[in-house]
């Protein structure tokens, strides 16, 4: 039980914000949100016909981060959804510009080069991509 609870708080941590950016994205609006629920979104110019999510996680537990990759492809909302273990590596902008949306997390753990990781991540905002900033990032 206690185990269903950590789970369902860490799916409707996601979830919340993940819905606010869907729609966004369906009214190709541009907003800016308070770091409360994430450091921002913007959808940029790109269209709907493809939304590609890439999660960036620094998890003890990397069950935690397919769980989450399961429950968004539930949704049906993204057309792939990709995993980064930001502890070994840290995504380049190439990487990230494969993708529309990028969501970013840790817990308790860190980052490998997590200043390299906002460098890449403030580019890649200027660009157009779309940042969810979660917990611990």
């Amino acid at each position: 039980r206690q185990q269903l609870s950590g789970y369902y708080f860490l799916f409707s941590f996601f979830m919340r914000p993940l819905h606010f950016l869907l729609g966004l994205l369906l009214s190709q609006s541009h907003y800016f949100i308070s770091p409360v629920t994430s450091a921002g979104c913007y959808p940029g110019s790109f269209g709907l016909e493809s939304v590609k999510l890439l999660l960036i996680y620094a998890d003890t537990d990397s069950s935690w981060s397919s769980s989450v990759k399961r429950e968004l492809e539930k949704t049906q909302a993204f057309d792939s959804i990709a995993l980064f273990d930001g502890r070994t590596a840290t995504p380049s902008l190439l990487e990230l510009q494969k993708y529309q949306t990028a969501l970013v997390w840790a817990t308790g753990t860190g980052f490998r080069d997590a200043a390299l990781l906002g460098d890449v991540l403030a580019d890649y905002w200027d660009w157009g991509g779309a940042v969810i900033v979660a917990m611990f990032a």
